[in-house]
């Protein structure tokens, strides 16, 4: 938008004694920031609407000088009409801040109907004063009178906003409630939903339940319970086969859906008085939750006493001496079971140390083999078919149990191989070749060697044939693969895997395609054996056609056409100028052609006819072959008629920089060999 501004001021330059020209180019100035030519465009526009009496858009412009001022801290390119010098600190730069807003405001107040304008500068002033300490009482004070005006206008909205979110930082949730409501009441869509969602989060009955990760034995267990808009709560302990409910699950643990049917071990209901309506009840402060309970695995269940609709909370607690850790990667894990470091002693039967491995999804858990407390285990088939990358790892010793659970790496991404393959159109019987390198061959802690092999696919996705793979110590692979005559015409694409689990192709996508049997059809040479002769005088492109499977028993017709662009420089004010396109006369006869020898001939290209500006000049042909029985090949020829191979041209914004101003730099070029 600047850009295009500025090129109106170029090309017009009486746009910049229209103030509104100069209002629309100082808040695009302003919203990237640039606040020191904001500055200056903003207050000639505002010259400008005073001298036409235009009061509207007078006090649109003042609110946005205002609003610059609050963020301005380009000092050194601050307008000299300000009178302002560089401030010696931040605090001497928010004073000079303030004193400019201050003014702003003093003309917007003495003009008629500028209650709005008024409205969002006071909205400034509140906002600078809350960010000082000091200041933030007088601060708020004006949010206060702003939040109380009759009608909702936007710096109406935002002001409330903020004076609820104060409130709320304050504890003074009947107020903050009270401002919410109206906002969701007299607010846009917008604003309401906003809005509302925070006074729910006020008003809604709400608890929250904290249990310790790894509690000892002989040691209490203290619950963290907190409680809002609830009147009473009801906690209750039950134990849990943790083991069979995990296995029901196939490893999926989610707090939320644990059974509450065993046998009671705690209870207790809680009154939940607070000092104010809508203020936290927290048992930290209250008093402490606590009970004991021997090894095992239990469910902690809070749930409300009283009329309060609000769902229940639920936490899995584990009492134990055993404490687990778990290093997962991508393809192995390494568990370590031991002491708790909480617990004064060890399980005794930590030696008959025995753990069960779960990725979520698994029917069947993985039972690592310890041996002094330390086992690596290969991760279950599951880690690398299932999309949920959730793992269990539950550890038992005797009645003492440890649990440990994460998420398989996401940087992992999976084996990774850089391969390709040719020719990209093998005739049917042909042979063909594939090539590249595993680049994690050489892991050295694989248990067991990896089992590779690569799949051919077709374009609908089913697997033509499946070959293994063999790679060397250094990680390369090559196979030859015959393309049978049932290949005819496919889109052939290749995956290559690891144990099952697919291999990134680090390299370019791969895709051949395999000649159609029996066919006959033209095939044009490569782009760089179609060229151009380029003079002032004559231009003519030598086409060259091949015909791998026999000269074609009808005559051929070649069609062309050719567009071109006179290329941007100095003489034309870096302007390019297109052509039409030109369709060029027909070729119609037997190509002269020795097969496998190309065919060819010169083709002359009337480029006057196109009436371009002497100068350089880039091209394009299109050339289409065609048979009789339909059967098409087209190419693509550009070419430059230039002093040199490449042209390049560059141009500066303005067109004579000025010092202390931004330059543009545009550089572009022409390049018929890219």
């Amino acid at each position: 938008g600047i850009g295009d501004i500025g090129q109106l001021y170029r090309e017009h330059p009486e746009l910049a004694e229209r103030p509104e020209c100069n209002l629309a180019l100082g808040a695009a100035r302003s919203a990237l920031a640039e606040t020191g030519a904001a500055l200056e465009l903003l207050d000639a526009a505002a010259e400008g609407f005073a001298a036409r009496r235009e009061n509207d858009r007078l006090v649109v412009t003042l609110v946005a000088l205002a609003d610059t001022w609050s963020r301005h801290n380009e000092w050194e390119i601050t307008p000299a009409r300000f009178g302002t010098s560089k401030p010696r600190d931040a605090s001497q730069a928010r004073q000079v801040r303030r004193e400019q807003i201050a003014r702003l405001r003093e003309r917007v107040a003495a003009m008629p109907d500028s209650a709005a304008g008024l409205a969002q500068i006071d909205l400034l002033i509140a906002q600078d004063l809350l960010q000082d300490a000091d200041t933030a009482p007088a601060g708020q004070e004006l949010l206060e009178q702003l939040a109380a005006a009759a009608e909702l206008a936007p710096p109406v909205v935002a002001a409330t906003m903020a004076l609820a979110e104060r409130y709320e930082a304050e504890r003074r949730w009947r107020d903050a409630s009270k401002l919410y409501e109206r906002l969701t009441r007299e607010g846009d869509q917008v604003v309401s939903q906003k809005a509302s969602q925070k006074l729910a989060a006020i008003t809604s009955p709400q608890l929250r339940l904290e249990v310790p990760a790894a509690s000892p034995i002989g040691r209490p267990v203290t619950l963290a319970l907190a409680a809002r808009n609830v009147g009473a709560v009801q906690v209750e302990v039950r134990r849990l086969d943790l083991q069979s409910w995990l296995t029901a699950r196939q490893g999926r643990l989610n707090e939320a859906h644990l059974p509450v049917a065993g046998s009671l071990q705690f209870s207790r209901r809680i009154d939940t008085p607070v000092a104010q309506a809508h203020d936290w009840w927290e048992s930290a402060s209250a008093g402490p939750v606590e009970f004991e309970a021997p090894p095992g695995a239990y469910v902690v269940c809070v749930e409300s006493a009283d009329q309060s609709h609000v769902e229940p909370l639920k936490r899995l607690l584990i009492v134990s001496d055993l404490a687990t850790v778990a290093w997962v990667g991508s393809e192995q894990a390494v568990i370590w079971g031991g002491k708790n470091p909480l617990s004064t002693t060890a399980p005794e039967d930590l030696a008959s140390l025995t753990g069960d491995f779960w990725m979520a999804g698994s029917f069947v858990p993985t039972q690592p083999q310890f041996t002094a407390g330390v086992a690596r285990m290969d991760l279950p088939p599951e880690a690398r078919v299932l999309r949920d990358r959730r793992w269990v790892c539950l550890l038992r010793a005797g009645e003492h149990l440890a649990l440990c659970r994460g998420e398989l790496p996401q940087d992992s991404g999976g084996p990774k191989v850089a391969f390709t393959g040719g020719p990209a159109e093998p005739q049917p019987g042909g042979i063909l070749t594939l090539a590249g390198l595993v680049l994690d061959h050489g892991v050295k802690w694989q248990s067991t060697p990896a089992e590779w092999q690569i799949e051919i696919r077709n374009a609908l996705d089913e697997t033509l044939a499946t070959l293994p793979l063999s790679p060397t110590a250094a990680g390369m692979f090559s196979v030859d693969l015959p393309s049978p005559e049932s290949w005819s015409g496919e889109h052939l694409r290749f995956v290559v895997r690891r144990d099952q689990r697919v291999a990134e192709n680090l390299a370019p996508h791969l895709l051949i395609g395999v000649a159609q049997a029996g066919r006959k059809e033209f095939v044009t040479c490569p782009t760089d054996s179609s060229t151009l002769h380029c003079d002032a005088e004559n231009l003519t492109a030598s086409i060259n056609a091949w015909l791998p499977w026999g000269a074609p028993a009808s005559p051929t017709q070649l069609s062309s056409v050719l567009r071109v662009v006179r290329l941007p420089d100095e003489t034309n004010d870096f302007q390019p100028i297109a052509s039409d396109a030109l369709r060029i006369p027909g070729w119609h006869g037997h190509l002269p052609v020795t097969t496998p020898r190309p065919a060819g001939f010169e083709l002359p290209l009337p480029l006057n006819l196109l009436d371009m500006p002497p100068g350089p000049t880039a091209g394009g042909l299109w050339v289409t072959f065609s048979a009789w029985n339909g059967q098409q090949t087209k190419t693509l020829i550009e070419f430059l008629c230039a002093a040199e191979p490449v042209h390049a041209w560059i141009q500066t914004d303005p067109a004579e920089p000025v010092a202390g101003r931004p330059v543009q730099v545009r550089l572009g070029w022409f390049d018929p060999t890219r």
